[in-house]
């Protein structure tokens, strides 16, 4: 994808029409917010496909509180030992309280570089939002901040997700706007992978 198709507002890919549809009861409250978010667009013909940062962000570093807070921090320090980037053989030594099912990911975040980067990327934008808020009014409520986050891996791969679909008859044009991503193939890089609990002392 080019960076042109990463990083579009909702308002210039969706009719503001379909985005009614999506926020539904909510529509006069929010429009203005939601119509804003970081989008990719993929342009598949007459379907433009389009996947909002935050989804991204909800199935890659959000997958648990413990990750949630690690991204934000972008540090993964307090959430392994050490770690064997070996794809043949790889495993990980994490503390007891973090949730198994991380494991595979904080892995990906610390072996492979275009995962690192992306990781980093998500609480970097986050702390900068903040900061340029605070440094304008030191005194301002930040109960909102946008999201931004690239999937972590940049080769070709498939999703699985649950989305709305839309068509613009007079357009002749196909929208499909994912809600959730339930699964993927991106490579893990790994055939292997071990984790192992060490109780912290």
């Amino acid at each position: 994808m080019t960076p042109k198709e990463y990083d579009v507002a909702l308002e210039a890919v969706l009719p503001q029409e379909y985005i009614g549809q999506i926020l539904n009861r909510t529509y006069k409250n929010f429009l203005d917010e939601v119509k804003k978010i970081h989008c990719c667009l993929m342009e598949l013909g007459a379907i433009d496909v389009i996947i909002p940062h935050y989804v991204i962000a909800i199935y890659y570093y959000y997958r648990s509180t413990t990750l949630r807070e690690a991204a934000l921090r972008c540090d993964l320090e307090d959430l392994y030992y050490s770690c064997i980037c070996d794809p043949s053989d790889a495993s990980i030594i994490v503390p007891s309280y973090v949730p198994e099912d991380d494991t595979p990911f904080i892995h990906r975040f610390l072996c492979q570089n275009d995962a690192k980067v992306a990781f980093d990327a998500v609480g970097t934008f986050i702390n900068s939002y903040i900061k340029a808020v605070k440094d304008r009014n030191p005194k301002a409520y930040i109960g909102r901040v946008p999201i931004k986050a690239k999937f972590p891996y940049r080769g070709k791969f498939t999703i699985s997700c649950r989305l709305s679909r839309f068509f613009d008859k007079e357009k002749n044009k196909h929208y499909f706007y994912v809600h959730e991503i339930t699964d993927d193939d991106s490579p893990i890089g790994f055939s292997k992978f071990t984790t192992f609990f060490k109780e912290k002392r």
